[in-house]
C-alpha cells in the first residue's frame, strides 16, 4: 500500500448487495477488456474517488503485481468497464463477499 492510502483503505467494505464501496485514484480509464491478447478499447472514466464496484476479473498483469481487475461504472458517459486493482485502495484483492464477475 503506498502512504496516504491507509486512511482509504479502512473505508473498503463490501456492502449487504455484494458490491465494493472503497477509495480509489482518479481520474482513471475504464476499459473494456483486460485480457493480455485483447484490445485496449476506452469505454469510461472513473471521476470520483470513492467508487461502487460491483465485481472483480483476473486480466492481464499489472503494476499492482496481481491480475486482478474491479469492474466500475464511468462517470462520462455511464459505461461500465475495468481498471487495474493498483488504483483500488483496498487490503486484499479481490476482497472476500465480492463476486467474480
Amino acid at each position: 500500500m503506498q502512504s496516504g492510502q491507509a486512511g482509504a483503505a479502512e473505508m473498503c467494505f463490501v456492502t449487504s448487495k455484494h458490491q465494493l464501496y472503497c477509495g480509489n485514484e482518479a481520474p482513471v480509464t475504464l476499459w473494456k477488456y483486460i485480457g493480455s491478447s485483447s484490445p485496449q478499447i476506452r469505454v469510461d472514466k472513473l471521476r470520483t474517488r470513492q467508487s461502487t464496484f460491483t465485481c472483480w476479473a483476473k486480466g492481464k498483469p499489472h503494476s499492482g503485481g496481481n491480475a486482478i481487475y474491479y469492474r466500475a461504472q464511468g462517470d462520462d458517459y455511464g459505461k461500465y468497464g475495468f481498471l487495474a486493482a493498483v488504483l483500488v485502495h483496498t487490503l486484499t484483492d479481490p476482497p472476500s463477499g465480492l463476486p467474480k464477475c
